[in-house]
């Protein structure tokens, strides 16, 4: 009866916490075509998902944490540009070139970068995250919300400094 209870309560908690998980597009062109189709914020991770510490400490500490997946599927369509040395993490050496010519496009200079951008206008938003213990992923959210409500777009960086 305990081993039943056990196994009804973790497969409760698993699905809870399968269902916050956000799915990550590749292809920034579809993910900017759904989030106009569905009026929602395109939110862009510029990444070099396996050489680059700040990144991921970024999708341990604000990335992967439910508060954050769950806002995140409430009001954006995500993607990831990532720039990885192994080529077989984006699927080769065409992707890479791709993501790196839209990395190009967006004047990236540092990773890892967001990009916040509004479906129905021109207008984004880029943070740059450096590590730090006081970022959080409410805390990021909790600026997003604040600038979405006020459609303060224009010219807008998240600055996260180093404790």
């Amino acid at each position: 009866m305990l081993m039943k209870l056990m196994m009804l309560c973790g497969g409760a908690l698993m699905g809870i916490a399968m269902a916050a998980q956000v799915e990550w597009m590749q292809d920034l062109e579809k993910a900017s075509a759904l989030a106009k189709a569905q009026n929602k914020l395109l939110l862009v991770e510029f990444t070099g998902s396996d050489w680059c510490r700040a990144c991921l400490i970024q999708k341990k500490r604000v990335l992967s944490q439910i508060e954050f997946e769950e806002w995140v599927q409430k009001h954006c369509i995500a993607v990831e540009v990532d720039v990885p040395h192994d080529v077989k993490r984006v699927g080769g050496h065409a992707q890479k070139q791709k993501n790196e010519k839209i990395c190009e496009a967006y004047d990236i200079k540092n990773f890892p970068s967001l990009l916040l951008k509004l479906s129905i206008s021109s207008s984004t938003a880029f943070a740059t995250f450096i590590p730090s213990d006081e970022n959080t992923s409410d805390k990021f959210t909790n600026i997003v919300d604040s600038y979405v409500k006020s459609n303060s777009f224009l010219n807008i960086l998240f600055v996260f400094t180093l404790s």
